[in-house]
């Protein structure tokens, strides 16, 4: 039924993928994308609704318009023939000068970009020109925190870090050093810690330009002492919920769609100048469109497209001109006389912040080197479920995990970390874990 209700989504018959998935919650009422591909199908037929409603109310008056609009067409391409003439008689600078519009792109790419999306196959007339002429890059300073003896740099929100930093502080009340890596003990505060952190991101992170993220609380050495104190070390917390950070608003709880499909290097040169860059365009392939040999994003399934759930608004809700909320961690370490130490990053869609994360822990609490950071085993926790990585000695802990209370799935799980440390004048570099 679900699968049924998604090629009626495809086909635009939202009445019958409303009855579709209804009849799949019936099999499985706690299944996260059903009921959020219910409550879009119901929103999207509302939509036709009105729109079919207003289609009828407005036909008469487009009777009305179209013998006045027709007249106006005449003088418009009078005047259009004469603007063109003024164009070509602009001087060359002032020419070229229209072209930086859009980021720095050229008219013709921008129609290229436009072309390519409008005249695909499921959508149409959706990007005008006005949309890249108005876009701007933000820029933001990073977001730093202590951790130990060091201070570690990345994005901040939307981006991931942010939740990254919360992990690794909370651990600060454990004795991190003294447990091995892969021990089930520490898999199970790490997956606690986790959990908790997800809950608060899933809550509270979103465009900064748009929503009034409680970062100062969220980082807050105090509301994280708490956070943590729940942690048991003999049972599992199970539904986690969002901390009240100073403040936060209250908001409904983010349902992510979004894929894992990202990208990631690490890059140091003879200089000293350093990077740590995530980037992507969601999904693998993205939105599956081509333009100019580039191609395009599909970011918007990085939203919520519900802008209202259980009685609160999202965060995170889709809104024009916005950013969407994010888990790239590009991090970059400084020990305590300010000097590079190692930078770290990985793709993964949103198991990034605990693969970030882990890899921090090894190259601070157990000195590993880059190869050994990336080659820990995953394990975390993002909402209910404790992973474990597929085909490691991970999977002998599942009884334990699950003893104490953890849901537990053993799954492939493919970071892509990459990571850069430096040992006397140079650095060494990791493979690229697959």
């Amino acid at each position: 039924f679900h699968n049924l209700g998604n090629t009626y989504m495809k086909k635009k018959d939202y009445a019958q993928a409303v009855e579709a998935y209804k009849n799949a919650l019936r099999n499985n009422s706690e299944d996260d994308e059903t009921r959020y591909n219910y409550a879009l199908a119901k929103k999207f037929l509302e939509g036709d609704k009105r729109q079919n409603s207003q289609n009828s109310d407005d036909s008469e008056q487009e009777k009305k318009d179209k013998s006045d609009d027709q007249k106006e067409n005449k003088d418009e391409d009078q005047n259009s023939d004469q603007d063109s003439d003024s164009e070509k008689d602009k001087p060359k600078d002032q020419q070229d000068k229209n072209q930086d519009e859009g980021g720095g792109l050229s008219i013709q790419q921008m129609e290229n970009l436009l072309d390519a999306v409008n005249n695909s196959e499921n959508v149409s007339d959706i990007l005008t020109l006005e949309d890249f002429q108005n876009y701007n890059v933000v820029w933001r300073d990073p977001l730093c925190v202590k951790y130990r003896e060091h201070k570690l740099c990345g994005l901040p929100p939307p981006a991931g870090n942010i939740s990254v930093f919360m992990i690794l502080k909370m651990l600060e009340n454990y004795d991190v050093k003294s447990f091995q890596p892969t021990s089930p003990e520490f898999i199970h505060f790490y997956s606690e810690i986790s959990a908790l952190t997800y809950s608060d991101r899933n809550f509270y992170l979103a465009d900064p330009d748009y929503v009034n993220i409680p970062i100062e609380g969220l980082l807050n050495e105090k509301y994280l002492r708490d956070r943590v104190s729940v942690v048991s070390e003999t049972n599992s917390i199970r539904n986690p919920k969002p901390g009240k950070p100073e403040g936060a608003k209250k908001y409904s709880e983010n349902i992510d769609i979004s894929r894992d499909s990202t990208s990631h290097l690490v890059i140091v040169d003879l200089y000293g100048n350093a990077i740590s860059m995530t980037s992507t365009i969601e999904g693998p392939f993205g939105s599956h469109l081509m333009a100019g040999g580039f191609m395009l994003n599909n970011e918007l399934t990085d939203f919520s497209f519900l802008p209202h759930y259980d009685g609160a608004p999202t965060a995170n809700r889709v809104e024009a001109g916005k950013r969407p909320l994010s888990s790239m961690s590009p991090t970059i370490i400084f020990d305590k006389n300010n000097n590079i130490h190692s930078l770290t990053g990985s793709p993964g869609g949103t198991s990034i912040i605990g693969y970030v994360a882990k890899s921090i822990l090894g190259l601070l609490d157990w000195d590993m080197t880059p190869q050994e950071s990336v080659n820990i085993p995953h394990y975390m926790r993002k909402k209910d479920v404790t992973e474990l990585e597929k085909g490691t000695e991970l999977e002998e802990h599942q009884k334990f995990l699950e003893a104490i209370g953890h849901k537990v799935s053993i799954k492939r799980k493919r970071s892509g970390l990459h990571v850069a440390k430096k040992v006397g004048e140079g650095y060494i570099l990791s493979l690229i874990h697959i």
